[in-house]
């Protein structure tokens, strides 16, 4: 028995060992800026305690500073962090804070999934202890048992285990500089984008293997929207890309696109035969315009460090800067890594490109395909190759008109198709055998008309003060109109309206709100826009 207890013993204080390693010898510097004093400090966060922040520099020096001395940027940090501490010891399965990921951190997965082999392993020796002082009146079933009830723990702790919730207004400022094009919405569950299938920038230019599909609108709305995981689960085992996922989409990018494996569905890579554009994308077999490999173009669109896409188990997807700005450090197996406690991948242009293991879980259907997801509608048999040929241009010829051009042997053709109001489209595609003209009946698609979503740093529109605690002031100047103010809203981080007006008012008061972080939404006649807002205590 004594040696069992030793055992067990040094089994627990290596649990212990790993947990304390993983939050404490890896924590990272941040940069402060210190705006009354203009200067800067490299420290780490130690905790936020009546308005003053304690930071540990690389020497271990404790320095504490007042709330108000950083820059917004810097409060917002400290606030957030501050609100994950307190949720982290709320008893509530999911905690949306500000526009930042919030799931369980890799040290307090680790606990948990050993909280029930801890259990047992107390048990074992407050056992020890009563056998020690009343070894005559315990008999040996009970060794049994808890030999039983260890193997039960055991598996218990091994079981995947959820992750706190991503934050949906997280999610929403990757594509917002993408609306209206795309619109989004979510629910608890799920974060829904809609959109059409066709991104902005140019498509199908210097494809080389090309199966004669062009780009036609697909109708990814209502029901067929696709579909993020705002509670994803870390997966015991990930699942590799490599094997597996050969139909359909592994990530939505940023701006509405699928992003398929980066293997085609022969298991040969897209990008290496010449399949895709410049972009990295290219047709299916529905004419339906996706990815293979990660549209990293997308990240210089916006100034803010932001994904560039989603997993479709829920994990964000970054270019090559890490969510705090800091480059990007080495990748695991998975095409990712965690930091603060929080997993993401990264899109690189090598292979795997962006997915390398699934790291959440995700189901599959019967056709190797994630579920769910939207499915594309073709309007005609599929192309087949066209060994020997090159696209050289796809450009817009107007309203719902496209023409592609191509080379073969020397020569150049093209292929003209457009669409109407009633989806009835019209191709008039060139060949060597000649040129052949269809008519072909195609999906209506009744896209919701998203209004324009301006982007929070706009300059036209200010509220101050900013942090506040008692209310606001909301500045407009052109092209902004008070006569164009339909409504000013406020949420708090979790999507709850707190106050809403019908008219515009220079001053918004409130009295009883209490500290955190809080959006105000101004709708306008013809737009909106969200910007944020920190509270602090009165």
């Amino acid at each position: 028995m004594k040696k069992i207890l030793l055992l067990s013993l040094c089994f627990v204080f290596n649990i212990l060992s790993a947990h304390n390693s993983l939050n404490h010898n890896n924590v990272s510097l941040k940069k402060w800026f210190i705006e009354k004093d203009n200067t800067t400090v490299e420290a780490s966060l130690m905790m936020l305690k009546d308005k003053t922040v304690f930071l540990e520099n690389a020497n271990g020096q404790m320095l504490k500073y007042p709330l108000s001395s950083f820059n917004l940027e810097d409060q917002l940090y400290v606030i957030q962090k501050y609100k994950q501490i307190e949720a982290l010891n709320t008893p509530s399965p999911i905690n949306r804070d500000a526009s930042t990921v919030h799931q369980a951190s890799l040290g307090q997965n680790l606990l948990t999934n050993n909280f029930w082999l801890l259990v047992w392993l107390s048990t074992l020796f407050l056992t020890f202890l009563v056998i020690r002082f009343y070894k005559n009146r315990i008999s040996y079933k009970s060794g049994y048992a808890f030999v039983l009830s260890g193997m039960v723990c055991i598996f218990l702790s091994f079981m995947p285990k959820p992750i706190l919730g991503t934050d949906p207004l997280f999610i929403d400022s990757a594509f917002a500089p993408f609306k209206p094009k795309v619109k989004t919405r979510w629910d608890a569950t799920y974060f829904y984008v809609e959109d059409l299938g066709l991104p902005s920038h140019p498509m199908m230019k210097g494809i080389t293997a090309w199966q004669q599909q062009v780009p036609i609108p697909q109708c990814y709305v209502g029901t067929n929207a696709w579909s993020i995981p705002l509670n994803p689960v870390v997966a015991a085992t990930p699942v590799p890309t490599a094997t597996n996922f050969f139909k359909g989409a592994v990530a939505l990018a940023a701006n509405g696109i699928p992003i398929f494996n980066a293997l085609n569905n022969r298991g040969e890579d897209s990008y290496l035969i010449g399949e895709l554009d410049q972009y990295g994308g290219h047709c299916g077999r529905a004419d339906d315009y996706h990815y293979h490999v990660t549209p990293l173009s997308l990240d210089s669109i916006n100034a803010d460090i932001l994904p560039i896409a989603f997993a479709l188990d829920g994990f964000a997807v970054y270019a090559s800067k890490e969510p705090n700005g800091a480059a990007m450090t080495t990748l695991d197996a998975n095409h990712g890594h965690y930091l603060n406690g929080v997993y993401h991948y990264h899109g690189t242009s090598n292979y795997p490109y962006v997915v390398g293991n699934m790291v959440g879980v995700v189901t599959k259907d019967a056709t190797d395909q994630i579920i769910p997801q939207p499915s594309a509608k073709s309007i005609r048999p599929a192309g087949t190759p066209l060994n020997g040929a090159t696209i050289t241009d796809h450009k817009s010829t107007g309203t719902n008109a496209y023409t592609l051009t191509y080379t073969l042997s020397g020569q150049t053709y093209t292929v003209a198709y457009s669409w109407n109001a009633a989806a009835i489209y019209t191709m008039s595609w060139g060949s060597p055998t000649g040129t052949i003209v269809s008519t072909l009946n195609g999906q209506v698609c009744n896209f919701p008309t998203a209004t324009s979503e301006v982007l929070v740093d706009d300059t036209h529109v200010k509220i101050y003060p900013n942090p506040t605690k008692t209310g606001f002031s909301l500045d407009l100047s052109s092209p902004f109109n008070v006569n164009d103010v339909k409504s000013i809203s406020i949420f708090d981080a979790k999507g709850s309206l707190i106050l809403k007006t019908n008219q515009y008012k220079s001053f918004i008061e409130m009295p009883q709100i209490t500290e955190g972080v809080y959006f105000v939404k101004i709708q306008f006649t013809s737009s909106q826009l969200t910007k944020k807002m920190v509270v602090q205590s009165k």
